[in-house]
């Protein structure tokens, strides 16, 4: 008899078959389903780029020199280091530092006591000698003496008259005077001092309307300079002009550098001798170029750019990245060579954050303006 009933495998391999199908069929539906999402998302429109807000200025044409700048060095129209050529004791003095004294003021006298005793002596050696000439010069007109006895009364006279004179000088060299009006510096001489011939008392120096100063500039920009050249020069974070005066008439050989010393007319009275000062001066042709706000100015490795913005044809602003040559500073904006044209408007606030191609919202700004305009929100 034939049995009916399945084998034992059977049952279990249509569930299993039913589990895949059911598994299948789950899948192919969550398929279905993301392929309509994404197909929904596909037919709707992209969402509007983002415009980076940033000002924007306009390029303008500049002309200017080319620009040599030093330190130069205050000095004024006299000056000395006072010292005395004789040795001797101070018994006076005047010397007070910083004062201003008149020309022929003594600052400093020394000891002349046997000087003076000694002109005085003098002195009435060559009184007498002169009244023994007299009486010579009278017996010899009337042939009582000889021409020879007459020429050694006058020599008598030239050698008492000689004398007086080197003891005048000696007590001319131990009063120190000064030879113009000066500002005294500082001093460390007191009365009762020995001091021994060539002591350094103190220094003078001039006090005139004007000021000299000495700078050096390169050999290459010596050519371009004339007496008579106004250059300007900065003191204190103060603005001055000077007149050229002369240049060496050597270059120094180690430095290749000339000597110019220029001239300060109406010295303002918080610049001293010693004084350094910044120096600039303009030579050469006019260099004509574009300037643009220092802050639209990017450094790369490659080398600078700036950021132009242009109309891409569908009234939007688009940023350009453009090479620039810088050539020079010109306060707060930079002078270039190639790279942007006169009249092109140049990114400035926000250039930082810009691709090539970036889309602007732009806040334009006059370059030459003082304050910028607000942004347009």
């Amino acid at each position: 008899m034939t049995n009916s009933k399945p084998a034992k495998w059977v049952v279990p391999l249509f569930g299993s078959l039913a589990v895949l199908i059911g598994i299948g069929v789950v899948g192919y539906g969550l398929f279905a389903i993301k392929q309509y999402q994404f197909a929904q998302m596909a037919a709707q429109e992209s969402p509007p780029e983002a415009p980076s807000f940033v000002e924007i200025a306009t390029a303008h044409s500049v002309s200017f020199r080319s620009t040599s700048a030093a330190i130069g060095t205050i000095i004024a129209p006299r000056s000395i280091l006072l010292s005395n050529e004789v040795p001797g004791t101070v018994v006076s003095t005047t010397l007070t530092p910083g004062a201003v004294v008149e020309a022929g003021t003594v600052l400093l006298q020394l000891d002349i006591s046997i000087e003076q005793a000694q002109l005085d002596s003098a002195q009435a050696a060559a009184s007498i000698a002169r009244s023994r000439f007299e009486r010579t010069r009278e017996a010899f007109q009337s042939r009582a003496l000889s021409e020879l006895e007459l020429e050694e009364a006058q020599t008598q006279v030239l050698q008492a008259e000689a004398r007086v004179a080197e003891l005048r000088a000696v007590i001319a060299k131990k009063t120190l005077v000064t030879p113009f009006k000066a500002r005294i510096g500082l001093s460390d001489t007191h009365e009762g001092q020995y001091l021994p011939s060539g002591t350094q008392i103190t220094s003078l120096q001039s006090v005139e309307d004007y000021m000299f100063v000495d700078f050096t500039i390169p050999q290459s920009v010596a050519p371009s300079l004339q007496p008579g050249q106004v250059i300007s020069l900065i003191a204190q974070d103060l603005p001055l002009n000077a007149t050229i005066l002369a240049l060496d008439s050597r270059t120094d050989k180690l430095t290749r550098n000339v000597m110019v010393r220029a001239r300060i007319n109406n010295a303002p009275p918080y610049i001293q001798p010693g004084d350094s000062v910044r120096v600039q001066i303009e030579y050469g042709d006019e260099i004509q170029a574009v300037a643009i706000p220092a802050e639209a100015l990017r450094r790369t490795p490659e080398g600078a750019l700036a950021f132009v913005a242009e109309d891409d044809g569908k009234g939007q602003l688009r940023a350009k990245q453009r090479m620039v040559q810088v050539i020079k500073s010109i306060g707060n904006e930079v002078a270039l060579l190639s790279g942007v044209k006169s009249g092109e408007r140049v990114v400035t606030i926000g250039s930082f954050k810009l691709m090539p191609d970036s889309l602007l919202a732009e806040s334009v700004v006059d370059s030459k303006s003082v304050k910028s305009a607000p942004q347009n929100k």
